[in-house]
């Protein structure tokens, strides 16, 4: 558990918000796309606030308090416990009110512009269709 590892709160807080401030260069194609059809101002990238800083939020829409976590295929189908942590904010983020839409791209090699800009219609109708969870492949055959 975080609190057995990190004693100090506030330092393992300031660790974690200088981890990963910058998107991918594929979270970012999805990105710009949302802010041009929500507005800038709604919608936000890797936010440590929703959850208290404990876990970041890939790309929030705040005008319809949905949560997008862009999980790049090796990391999120290899690595042991990552699996549980996603589970864990999943959790937390409906708890919290929030939707959550999981989008499991390709790492290897990584997506296309083109290929992500396929996607968008079937993340607008994630956006939309009101489930508390969501979850898309793109450009990947992974079992997850």
């Amino acid at each position: 558990m975080m609190k057995d590892r990190h004693k100090n709160h506030v330092e393992h807080k300031k660790i974690l918000l200088n981890l990963r401030k910058n998107p991918s260069n594929q979270q970012l194609v999805v990105l710009n796309y949302l802010r041009k059809v929500y507005g800038s101002k709604n919608v936000g990238c890797n936010d440590w606030n929703i959850l208290d800083g404990r876990m970041e939020v890939d790309i929030p829409i705040y005008s319809r308090k949905t949560a997008i976590e862009w999980d790049g295929e090796y990391w999120h189908s290899e690595i042991v416990g990552v699996k549980e942590k996603d589970k864990r904010k999943n959790e937390e983020l409906i708890k919290g009110g929030w939707r959550v839409i999981r989008i499991l791209a390709r790492s290897t090699p990584p997506l296309s512009s083109n290929e992500i800009n396929e996607s968008f219609s079937s993340i607008i109708s994630a956006i939309n269709n009101n489930k508390k969870y969501n979850y898309l492949k793109i450009g990947t055959n992974s079992r997850r």
